[in-house]
């Protein structure tokens, strides 16, 4: 759980923002479940505290992490936050 807090003090600061929130989802079970838990989180709870946008992304294969959405995050800025969940170890940098 290293940098739990921090990931927090950041969701928070989205959130209190009115961020546009990205979910790439990671293509196999536990990927699909650790998003579906972060965005029915968001969508049923937080969403009444809080007025921001969350889309996700479910990559076409087994692309894993940031590669599989890359070319479309660096021709425009949609995007405040982008969460990883069960990916983002590889994709620290």
């Amino acid at each position: 759980m290293d940098n739990i807090e921090e990931g927090y003090q950041l969701l928070l600061k989205h959130l209190k923002n009115n961020s546009s929130i990205l979910i790439i989802v990671d293509p196999d079970c536990d990927g699909y479940t650790s998003a579906a838990l972060f965005y029915n989180y968001l969508t049923d709870i937080l969403s009444s505290l809080y007025d921001f946008t969350l889309s996700y992304h479910i990559p076409q294969g087994k692309e894993h992490g940031l590669r599989c959405i890359m070319s479309e995050l660096e021709n425009e800025k949609k995007y405040d936050l982008i969460v990883l969940p069960d990916s983002s170890s590889n994709d620290y940098e």
